[in-house]
């Protein structure tokens, strides 16, 4: 067994020594540190989804580039049209991952709203970070919120639809395996693109929750309070 694992289960209530009466400004630098390695991970699961956005526009070039390409051969109602069946698939990942990317950054702000800020506040001795606050108090009109959120994942959306309306548009028909197997995956496809755009709801922010205080499940904190056997 490592060594590390005997060594954490040997920690008990009590071990770790009290801060000292002028730790407060330790732990306010200590907490700005930690809010700030936090907004660098907003930001970098931010930038994520805009290079996925970027992926989306690339790939949608590609595909009007593709079907130029078989215009150009005369390749209409042949097999290689029916591979714009397969392209709501790749835009189904893309939108995955992007719905990951933004419940990552819920979760985030969840943490900094409900934890961070209220650790913060108690040590301050007033509120601050409040713009999760606000937002609860001040919110936009619910639909048109809720439809420019939804905007962003036209995206994904519109290239999807459109591969499926080409291939039909081009002369394809159902005649093959391929392209039946291809208008199912392209339906799966769509029905995965909005289940994601519904699962990333970011227009609401972090709901303000009574939560347990983290310090008491943390074997490195000085009020931590295990369970008793």
């Amino acid at each position: 067994m490592a060594p590390w694992r005997n060594a954490k289960r040997r920690i008990r209530a009590g071990d770790i020594a009290p801060p000292e009466a002028n730790d407060g400004e330790s732990a306010s630098a200590g907490i700005i540190a930690e809010y700030n390695v936090l907004r660098g991970e907003i930001g970098r699961y931010q930038d994520h989804q805009t290079q996925i956005i970027n992926f989306a526009f690339v790939l949608g070039a590609a595909i009007i580039a593709f079907t130029r390409g078989l215009y150009g051969k005369s390749l209409k109602n042949d097999e290689a049209l029916s591979i714009l069946l397969y392209v709501p698939a790749m835009y189904a990942l893309l939108s995955c991952l992007f719905a990951d990317r933004a419940v990552r950054i819920v979760r985030l702000a969840d943490y900094i709203d409900n934890h961070l800020r209220r650790k913060f506040s108690l040590l301050l001795g007033t509120g601050i970070w409040q713009w999760e606050v606000y937002k609860r108090l001040r919110p936009r009109p619910q639909k048109y919120a809720f439809a420019l959120d939804k905007s962003r994942w036209l995206v994904f959306f519109i290239p999807a639809i459109g591969s499926v309306g080409l291939y039909f548009w081009s002369g394809g028909g159902l005649e093959t395996w391929r392209s039946w197997s291809g208008l199912a995956i392209s339906v799966v496809s769509l029905l995965v693109c909005l289940g994601a755009m519904l699962a990333a709801e970011e227009t609401r922010g972090a709901a303000m929750r009574n939560d347990p205080d983290l310090d008491a499940y943390d074997p490195f904190s000085t009020h931590w309070n295990p369970p008793r056997p």
